[in-house]
This record gives C-alpha cells, sequence and structure tokens, in this order.
C-alpha cells in the first residue's frame, strides 16, 4: 500500500501573509506556513511527527538552521480552543467511495476535541450546508450519516461559502478540508479569486484528492497561497489521509528564529525528543512583503531516514484498512440512530 504523502509544491507567490515554499520531506514533520512578514523576524507553523503529538514540546526540541547556520529558536504550541474546521465533501463520485469518505470524515470528527466548532459543506452545484458551524459535535455524525453522492462539483465555489461558517474568535484558527474527487467543473468563483479570500481571511487549507481522479494542482496551489496541504491519495487511504490531517491540526506550533540573509535561504528544521525525530528542509525567500513571479508548481521528492518517525507513516497504513470498517460502521451506526430518533415519540416542545 502506498504511503500518503503530504506536500507543499515549489511555487512563488505574491500572497502578502506568508512566503511560499518548496518543502521536501524527510520524516513525518510538516510545515504549513513561513511569514516573513516581519522580517528579520520569521514564523513558521510546524506539525512534528505522529508520535510526538501526544507531547508539549518545549523550545529545545525544535532546531532550525538558515543556510546551513544554527539560529535560536522560540516555539509555542498553538491552543486547540481556538480552532474552527468547515469539511468540505465531493459528491460527484460512485457509491462505494462515497462511503469511504463519509468513514473517513467520522474518524476525523470523533478525533476532534470538545470546543472545536466544525460545520459541512456538500461542493454540490449550488453548495448545500448540511451542518451549519456549531460547537455540538454530537451533532455532526447523524449529518454526515445523511450525505449520499450528488451532481456537480462546485469545490470553489463550497471554500469560498465555508468562509461564512466562521465565527469571530481571539486566536481563532480558520481551517477547510476539502474531499476531491477531480477538477472543480460547477464553481462561478475562479481560483485566484479563491486564493485572494483564502489569504485575507488567514484560512488554510487542506485538500485530501483522488489519486486516480483528474484533479490537477490547484487545491494544491490554493494550500502554497494560504498555508495548509494537499495529498493525493487512493480511496482506500483516505482514512489515513484526514487522521494525519487531525494530528496536524491538533499539534501545531509557532516556530520563530531571527534571520541574518536576505534573497533565497534555504531553512533546516528539526524536531527531537524521546528517541523520537523528523527533519525537513525549505527554500524561501527571505524579503518581507515583496511580490514575486508566480511559477508552475512542481511534485515535491520524497526523502527517507532521519529518525524512528520515518517509519511512522508506513505503520499508521496497516490501519487503515481497519478503520475504513469501522468508518462504515459509524455511517450506519449514524443512520440508524438517526432514523431511531425520528421514529421516537416526542414530548412537549419536541423533547424525546
Amino acid at each position: 500500500m502506498r504511503v500518503a504523502l503530504f506536500a507543499l509544491v515549489a511555487i512563488s507567490v505574491s500572497a502578502p501573509a506568508f512566503a511560499a515554499v518548496a518543502l521536501e520531506v524527510s520524516g513525518d514533520l510538516v510545515v504549513s506556513k513561513v511569514d516573513t512578514t516581519r522580517y528579520p523576524t520569521i514564523g513558521m507553523v510546524v506539525a512534528p511527527p505522529h508520535l510526538l503529538a501526544p507531547r508539549d514540546l518545549g523550545a529545545a526540541a525544535f532546531s532550525v538552521t538558515e543556510n546551513g547556520e544554527s539560529r535560536t529558536v522560540s516555539a509555542t504550541r498553538f491552543p486547540n480552543s481556538g480552532l474552527q474546521i468547515v469539511l468540505v465533501v465531493d459528491p460527484s463520485v460512485p457509491p462505494n467511495v462515497f462511503r469511504a469518505a463519509q468513514g473517513a470524515v467520522l474518524d476525523f470528527l470523533l478525533r476532534l476535541p470538545a470546543g472545536t466548532r466544525v460545520a459541512l459543506i456538500t461542493a454540490t452545484d449550488p453548495p448545500q450546508v448540511s451542518l451549519p458551524s456549531t460547537l455540538d459535535l454530537a451533532a455532526a455524525p447523524s449529518a454526515v450519516g445523511n450525505l449520499t453522492p450528488g451532481r456537480g462539483r462546485a469545490i470553489y465555489d463550497a471554500v469560498r461559502r465555508a468562509d461564512a461558517e466562521f465565527r469571530p474568535a481571539d486566536q481563532a484558527r480558520r481551517t477547510v478540508v476539502v474531499f476531491a474527487a477531480g477538477r472543480d467543473t460547477s464553481s462561478s468563483t475562479a481560483l485566484d479569486a479563491l486564493e485572494r479570500q483564502l489569504t485575507s481571511t488567514g484560512t488554510s487549507i487542506y485538500s485530501v484528492e483522488l489519486s486516480n481522479g483528474d484533479t490537477g494542482d490547484a487545491l494544491a496551489s490554493a494550500a502554497a497561497d494560504a498555508g495548509g496541504q494537499s495529498v493525493k491519495v487512493a480511496s482506500t487511504e483516505l482514512v489515513g489521509a484526514y487522521q494525519r490531517v487531525a494530528d496536524v491540526l491538533l499539534n501545531q506550533y509557532l516556530v520563530k528564529f531571527e534571520a541574518r540573509s536576505r534573497g533565497p535561504a534555504r531553512l533546516g528544521i528539526g524536531v527531537a525528543a524521546g528517541g523520537i525525530s523528523g527533519q525537513g528542509s525549505l527554500t524561501v525567500q527571505l524579503t518581507a512583503s515583496q511580490a514575486t513571479r508566480r511559477t508552475a508548481p512542481a511534485a515535491v521528492r520524497s526523502e527517507r531516514g532521519g529518525g524512528r518517525a520515518v517509519a511512522e507513516p508506513l505503520a499508521a497504513t496497516l490501519t487503515i484498512a481497519m478503520a475504513l470498517v469501522a468508518g462504515g460502521l459509524l455511517v450506519s451506526l449514524g443512520r440508524a440512530g438517526l432514523r431511531a430518533a425520528r421514529s421516537a415519540p416526542t414530548g412537549p416542545r419536541g423533547t424525546r
């Protein structure tokens, strides 16, 4: 079974919020954003390897090099109390693939802590809000279980519609998680307009796309512009992909350092604790708020080696089949529970 590899694309952008990067993955470390707007202070949103997720890491666990020279870093863990997530689901897939996507989304929801605000949008034409923004995570499984395949693939419109589901809050982290089976076919929203909206609102996008679909690089481009990741997997790998997205979102750190160079710079990021390690490297333009020319996206080469965490994605894939079965059961249970609730006698004011 292939390992699902999260990657940013190599692309230069004119986004004001942070610089585009080309991330070369080693181990299971994910860099979602690089902020150069406060140069020489550089900020990076970093998720450590999966095995380090339960730990509360300090600055000593992280390391950064700039053109091969070590830099002093600070690291602050993001509180999950400010996390807001809108799930966008592409309905234009065969029923068996749609059921796999439902199982993956349900498994993802079960991993979220209480207090996470969630919403669910189906990317039909026009998009449908299947679950308005809510803190009631118990309501989400029934909403997912009631989804059905449909026509249209208005991914951009659905992501744009997600903006209305976010609520103002201190330390809010706005995130859209998209399942897409192929290229957008129905949206009235243009990709560049969507990218501008995501960047201006500080919304990150994580896309899980079918590897056998004609998905192109549009969502990967949006993720590179706004922050986030894009991954292409087989339908049998959807649960594992969503599990990793949950790991990343729930275990992110703001890592900062003071840069000493200008122009293109090679950054190395590492994390190590308790015998577990992960590394990554990226090229970034160390200039503040300077527009750069857009180039064509390029696939990222994966690397092997660099600590115990490197083997973790392989181990994680062994659980995907079992998780898919569990996800399918959750869909059935969600539907059965809803039917039972509807058939139960009601008391005064609709109480049960």
